[in-house]
C-alpha cells in the first residue's frame, strides 16, 4: 500500500513523516519511506546523458533563461514526464497491486508532479494533465495544506528567484488546490502545532483501516433531522479516504407511487397550488392517516417493497460501502404511529447490520425544517425512535452537538465498535 503525501516545498511533509508513528499504524508490517525525487531511471539517464544536461535543463527552465537550447533540452522535455510517470507507475503496480501489505511511505507523488510540470517546467500538456491528474489512486493520498505566509517562511532556497516570487508560489499553491480537488486528496492543514498535524493525520490512517472492513451503514431518523445532509458527508470523507461508496436512499413510498411522481402525475394534480397549499394538504392527510390507522396488508406491501429496495442496493454495491439514507428501522417507527396491527411480524424480518446509528434531533427542530406534517408527528415519533432505539441497541447521535464536521466525527469513532 502507498501513503503518499503531496504539498509544496516548505509544506513540512518531511516533518511530518518523521513525526507520525508508523510501527504503531502498521503493526508487523515492512515500511519502506521514500524521499522527494528519488528516482532509478532518472539516475539512469543521469548517467547515459551525463547530470550537467539534465541540471542545466531545469536550470533553463525553471529560470527561464534565454541562452540556445540545444537538441538534449528538447529531448529531456519530451521524456521527463515519460520518465517521472514510469516510475510512479512501477511503484504503484508494486506496493498496491503484487505485494499490498508492504508499505511505501513517499514525500511527493505522482500528482506534485503535474504541479511541477505545470508551475516550474511549464511542460504540462493534454496528455500530460491526462495522465498526471487520472493516474490510479494509492491506498492514502494526503495534501499538506498551508498558506502563502507559512510558505515564504519555510522557503527552503530563498535565494531562487522563483521560489522567492509571491506570484510564483501563489501559482503553485492554486496549482495544488485545484489537483487536489481533482483527485479527491485528504486536506490536512499543517499551519498551527506539528503536534495537531500529526494527531489529524493519524485519525485519518485509523479510520482508513477501520472503515475498509465495513460493509453498510445505516442512519435512521426523523424527517428534518439531519440524515441526508449526515450520509453525504460521510460518503464524501470516504471518497477521500479512497473508500468506494454510494448513498442508498430507502424511500418509504411504494412503487407504484415512485413511478406516478417520476412521471409527473403529481405535479400535474398539484401544479396550480402553492407550496403552503401543497403543505396543508399533507398535513391533513397524515392528521386522517393517523386516525384511521393502516392495515397490515398495507404494511405488508410497503415493507415488500422495501425488501426489493434493500435487495437492489445489495446487488448493485459490488463491494462499495452502502451507506443507508433510512432504514427498515424507520418503518417500525412509522407503522406505530399509524397503529398497525401485529407489528411484531415485521420485527423478525428486519435484516441485521453491524452499524446503525439514529440520529436524534428534538422534534421542534425538525417541525421547522420540515412543515410539511404536524408539530405533533414529530414529537410523538421522536418518541417512537427512542423506543426502537433502545430496543435494537441502535447507536444513539445528538445532531445538535456541534457542526455537521462534528457530527461525522462523532458517527466515524463509533463505526465498528
Amino acid at each position: 500500500m502507498i501513503l503518499a503525501f503531496s504539498g509544496p516545498s516548505g509544506s513540512g511533509k518531511s516533518t511530518l513523516i518523521e513525526s507520525l508513528p508508523f510501527e504503531e499504524l502498521f503493526p508487523g508490517q515492512k515500511i519502506h519511506f521514500f524521499e522527494e525525487d528519488t528516482f532509478f531511471l532518472l539516475k539512469l539517464i543521469k548517467g547515459i546523458a551525463g547530470s550537467g544536461s539534465f541540471l542545466g535543463f531545469k536550470s533553463q527552465t525553471i529560470h527561464q533563461e534565454k541562452q540556445a537550447r540545444g537538441i538534449r533540452h528538447y529531448l529531456m522535455r519530451l521524456f521527463y514526464p515519460l520518465i517521472i510517470y514510469t516510475e510512479f507507475l512501477i511503484k504503484f503496480l508494486y506496493f498496491e497491486i503484487l505485494f499490498p501489505k508492504k508499505v511505501a511511505v513517499m514525500d511527493r507523488y505522482v500528482y506534485d508532479y503535474w504541479v511541477t510540470l505545470r508551475c516550474n517546467l511549464q511542460i504540462l500538456g493534454p496528455i500530460n494533465d491526462f495522465l498526471f491528474s487520472r493516474f490510479p489512486r494509492p491506498y492514502l493520498s494526503i495534501y499538506i495544506k498551508v498558506g502563502l505566509e507559512e510558505l515564504t517562511e519555510r522557503n527552503k532556497n530563498p535565494e531562487s528567484p522563483r521560489v522567492s516570487d509571491s506570484k510564483f508560489q501563489e501559482d503553485v499553491l492554486a496549482a495544488y488546490t485545484e489537483i487536489s480537488e481533482r483527485t479527491n486528496m485528504l486536506e490536512v492543514e499543517n499551519v498551527g502545532s506539528l503536534e495537531t498535524a500529526v494527531g489529524n493525520i493519524t485519525r485519518h490512517i485509523r479510520n482508513k483501516s477501520t472503515l475498509s472492513k465495513v460493509k453498510e451503514i445505516v442512519i435512521i431518523g426523523l424527517d428534518g433531522s439531519g440524515k441526508s445532509t449526515l450520509c453525504e458527508n460521510l460518503s464524501e470523507y470516504l471518497r477521500k479516504l479512497n473508500i468506494q461508496n454510494f448513498v442508498a436512499h430507502f424511500y418509504h413510498d411504494p412503487v407504484l407511487y415512485k413511478i406516478l411522481k417520476r412521471a409527473g402525475y403529481y405535479e400535474r394534480k398539484l401544479g396550480h397550488l402553492s407550496e403552503e397549499e401543497i403543505m396543508e394538504r399533507g398535513r391533513q392527510h397524515n392528521i386522517k392517516a393517523r386516525k384511521s390507522g393502516r392495515s397490515f396488508f398495507w404494511a405488508a406491501l410497503h415493507f415488500v417493497d422495501s425488501w426489493f429496495q434493500y435487495l437492489f442496493f445489495k446487488l448493485i454495491g459490488g463491494g462499495r460501502v452502502i451507506i443507508f439514507d433510512r432504514f427498515f428501522y424507520d418503518f417500525l417507527g412509522s407503522f406505530k404511529y399509524l397503529r398497525v396491527p401485529r407489528q411484531e411480524v415485521f420485527e423478525r424480518l428486519i435484516p441485521g447490520v453491524e452499524n446503525a446509528f439514529f440520529l436524534s434531533c428534538p422534534p421542534e427542530i425538525c417541525f421547522e425544517r420540515k412543515p410539511e406534517n404536524t408539530k405533533e408527528f414529530f414529537e410523538e415519533n421522536h418518541k417512537f425512535y427512542v423506543e426502537i432505539a433502545d430496543k435494537y441497541d441502535l447507536e444513539v447521535i445528538d445532531s445538535m452537538q456541534g457542526s455537521p464536521q462534528e457530527v461525522l466525527t462523532d458517527l466515524i469513532g463509533r463505526v465498528g465498535q
